[in-house]
């Protein structure tokens, strides 16, 4: 006879009791602390390039390469601006990453790079849409150009009082 003994799945409620306390990300970091990027992509080649250019263009760059790792990763330490998300990956695709950090981590940006994508897929994850989108080889700046347009903020007017003659910023 053969006997095989595997371990008891712990009920959804001792999951919930078992959840981190929340991390308020905003007193873990100084004012002029760089923007942190995750990049997901189970192709290292692919991440290196993509690392390399957001580390370049100043940002904090935190790399995985699959879903489950960054999962484990915004586990670990869930203080991400941006998460990078390959479309194609084996195991969890990036909709599937996607949708968990929607779930547990609201706050995190999504942009998806992918050489070829399901666009009907894309859309069902909140704020899938082609801003969010970087095709695969990257194409000039593009890839900066759509972080810094999610990550940094809109430039406010340079706003001016003209008071008795004399102009006041």
């Amino acid at each position: 006879s053969v006997r095989v003994y595997l371990p008891r799945v712990a009920t959804e409620a001792a999951l919930h009791e078992a959840r981190p306390a929340e991390i308020d990300c905003a007193v873990m970091r100084d004012p002029g602390d760089k923007r942190v990027v995750l990049v997901v992509d189970d192709d290292s080649a692919v991440r290196d390039i993509t690392t390399t250019r957001l580390g370049e263009a100043g940002y904090a760059i935190r790399e995985a390469g699959s879903g489950l790792a960054a999962i484990q990763t915004l586990e670990a330490d869930p203080c991400v601006d941006l998460a990078v998300l390959d479309f194609a990956m084996p195991g969890m695709n990036g909709v599937e990453v996607a949708g968990v950090i929607r779930q547990r981590w609201p706050q995190i940006q999504i942009l998806f790079v992918t050489g070829y994508a399901d666009h009907t897929a894309l859309s069902q994850v909140d704020g899938g849409g082609e801003d969010r989108v970087v095709q695969k080889p990257f194409r000039g700046e593009d890839l900066e150009r759509k972080v810094a347009s999610i990550l940094e903020p809109r430039a406010r007017p340079d706003l001016k009082l003209v008071t008795g003659g004399t102009a006041r910023r």
